[in-house]
């Protein structure tokens, strides 16, 4: 991955940071440093304002906390940070980050600075921004980081992650209507596919689909992932010009596999269940399907909101279901209203729980007010 510091970010250390701040280089729009102020105090709503202007931004960006700059000597140097609560500065830094909504993805890389801690983030786009810090929305501009207050600029913002959750919904219905493509021997036998896609992605996400070493993993993680753990002999892998999948050799109708987009489709089958889709969806099937397709889209290096289409065979009629969520893989509480929905439309009485909040004002856990959905 190309850095602003013209080296990979692999390679990042303290010495290539040094000799990078030597050539007295300008802020832009991909790399901001933080240091102590005059008074030794870290700046930390600056940090975080940093953090949310370079995540409203196209690219990967960084932020060198512990870089000075000497009005005196007028040269840049890692000096460090003086005062890090607990010594840990990466955690420390992600803690601050925490204030960031919603926080974007990050990665922090400890380093030693002149006086002390020192640490290299790099901030991932967001996929869904805009990023906000405190009510306001930040971005970063060649050489600063401003408050965007011109209506036209923030709706173009929020029309980028608008067309990105657009985006996912597409590629993950395209997906879920490519693996039901495959033939079943039987209409009227269950089968249950899901399409699922995140809103970010990598850039080189459709040369990864292909690499021998994710085929091999999907091979892998489809034999763990079936009821019956199955052999690699029984399972067939085979690539199209816009995806690769894995099924079972005597069973077209159970696959899973990837799309160019980074979506992911698993689907399942069996002809020895007769009308039982929505059943078997409901009791647990879901569950699994649901992660397993996360698992993919992460393994990827999908991340951010992610749409996930779900089709359910019944006798006569299919079932959709669809979810905005907010990673690849989804939380349980997430499949849960997912499972509800299904039991619904199965013809069960299920309500969605009730949400209390206490006298402090902390949400507390959901109270189920119906005979909950058994496994």
């Amino acid at each position: 991955m190309d850095t602003p510091f013209g080296i990979p970010w692999e390679r990042i250390g303290e010495d290539e940071l040094r000799a990078f701040l030597a050539d007295d280089p300008e802020e832009g729009l991909t790399w901001e440093a933080k240091g102590d102020d005059d008074q030794g105090s870290f700046p930390r709503d600056r940090f975080r304002d940093a953090v949310a202007g370079l995540a409203n931004g196209l690219e990967v960006a960084y932020v060198v906390v512990g870089a000075s700059w000497s009005k005196g000597r007028k040269r840049w140097s890692l000096r460090g940070l003086r005062d890090v609560p607990g010594g840990e500065i990466a955690s420390w830094l992600d803690q601050l980050i925490d204030e960031v909504t919603p926080k974007p993805r990050v990665v922090i890389k400890p380093l030693k600075g002149d006086d002390g801690p020192a640490a290299v983030v790099q901030v991932f786009p967001l996929p869904v921004p805009p990023a906000m810090h405190r009510g306001r929305l930040l971005v970063r501009t060649s050489g600063r980081t401003v408050h965007l207050t011109d209506p036209i600029e923030v709706r173009r913002l929020v029309e980028r992650g608008e067309r990105a959750i657009e985006r996912a919904r597409s590629d993950a219905v395209a997906a879920a209507h490519v693996s039901r493509a495959m033939p079943f021997e039987s209409p009227y036998s269950p089968s249950v596919t899901i399409g699922l896609a995140s809103t970010g992605r990598r850039v080189d996400v459709d040369r990864q689909v292909f690499r021998e070493s994710f085929g091999e993993q999907i091979r892998d993680m489809f034999g763990r992932w079936e009821v019956r753990p199955l052999g690699r002999r029984k399972l067939k892998r085979q690539m199209w010009h816009d995806r690769v999948a894995v099924w079972k050799q005597d069973d077209h109708g159970s696959q899973a596999g990837a799309m160019t987009s980074g979506a992911a489709f698993v689907t399942w089958w069996s002809g020895a269940e007769r009308d039982r889709g929505l059943d078997f969806a409901i009791e647990g099937l879901l569950d699994r399907m649901w992660l397993f397709a996360g698992e993919i889209v992460t393994e990827l290096g999908g991340s951010g909101p992610s749409f996930a289409y779900v089709q359910v065979n019944m006798p006569g009629s299919v079932v959709d279901l669809t979810r905005t969520t907010a990673a690849p893989v989804p939380s349980s509480r997430e499949i849960a209203e997912g499972r509800r929905y299904l039991a619904r439309r199965r013809g069960d009485e299920v309500f969605e729980p009730e949400e209390a909040v206490d006298d402090t004002g902390r949400l507390q856990p959901p109270i189920q007010v119906a005979t909950p959905i058994q496994a």
